[in-house]
């Protein structure tokens, strides 16, 4: 898969088996297929909502197999696949789209606020949580918009991570009925665990206090003492940012976390 001037995220349907959503800092947002290749949906090089020199872009899929959202730095759009230019007939002409979120007085954001990190939340466990919501993180706060009623955030919470947010996984709620874990982790491998619920017409909500689990650099005392230099390069190694996790099937179940120079590796029990 060849992107002009670089794919900047890439996100894959929970609708259509094999289909990604790829976005580049050019603004551009494509669909590839086996089948298809790679297809232009939707271009933009300005920002969402004003101007900020940061070329991030990220495209994800919404709770309709043929309406994506694009995020940037100062905001989320939802637009639509199916027609040339991104622009479906509620949302206006070609190119046009629906504000999802947007750093602004809406969401009762703070100076400087940016978007860090945009991601459907529908394609887990649906009998938990509405197929409809989308996480938001910037470098202050969590939150969760639901995309039929856009820009007035469901749930805000100051996540109060000590590095910004890179990544989030839901995970599956241990039985039916109980709250949803989601897992919530920083460019310093900081974790932080939150457990969310609304079922049906009810409001999304944090079900307790989140709780902070072991970063990568608290490990280092669970390894064999080294020489110097040896223990040196190891603590060096488990500083690097973390890039991505998954969760184990195991009971009770464990992180993996993955940083940059590093494969998946077990981390700490989270108890």
């Amino acid at each position: 898969m060849q992107v002009g001037k670089g794919a900047t995220g890439i996100s894959l349907s929970p609708h259509l088996p094999g289909e990604l959503a790829v976005c580049s800092r050019s603004g551009a947002v494509c669909l590839w297929t086996p089948q298809d290749g790679l297809q232009q949906v939707y271009k933009d090089p300005e920002t969402l909502v004003f101007c900020d020199p940061s070329p991030w872009r990220w495209a994800d899929f919404t709770a309709h197999p043929r309406v994506l959202t694009v995020g940037d730095r100062t905001g989320v759009k939802m637009i639509d696949a199916q027609t040339p230019g991104g622009g479906l007939g509620i949302f206006g002409p070609p190119g046009c789209g629906l504000l999802l979120f947007r750093g602004g007085a809406e969401a009762s954001c703070q100076k400087g606020e940016r978007v860090l990190l945009t991601q459907y939340l529908g394609e887990c466990s649906p009998e938990s949580l509405h197929p409809t919501l989308h996480l938001i993180c910037t470098q202050f706060s969590l939150y969760l918009v639901d995309e039929r009623l856009p820009l007035v955030p469901m749930l805000k919470w100051n996540h109060d991570l000590p590095s910004a947010p890179l990544w989030a996984q839901l995970l599956p709620p241990p039985r039916p009925g109980c709250p949803q874990p989601l897992l919530l982790g920083g460019q310093g491998g900081h974790l932080q665990l939150l457990h969310l619920t609304g079922e049906g017409a009810s409001a999304p909500r944090l079900a307790g206090p989140p709780q902070s689990l072991p970063s990568s650099s608290d490990s280092l005392s669970a390894f064999p003492l080294l020489e110097p230099k040896s223990q040196w390069r190891l603590q060096e190694r488990l500083k690097a940012p973390t890039i991505v996790a998954a969760w184990t099937s195991q009971t009770p179940p464990a992180p993996l976390t993955a940083q940059i120079g590093h494969p998946l590796r077990p981390g700490l029990d989270h108890q």
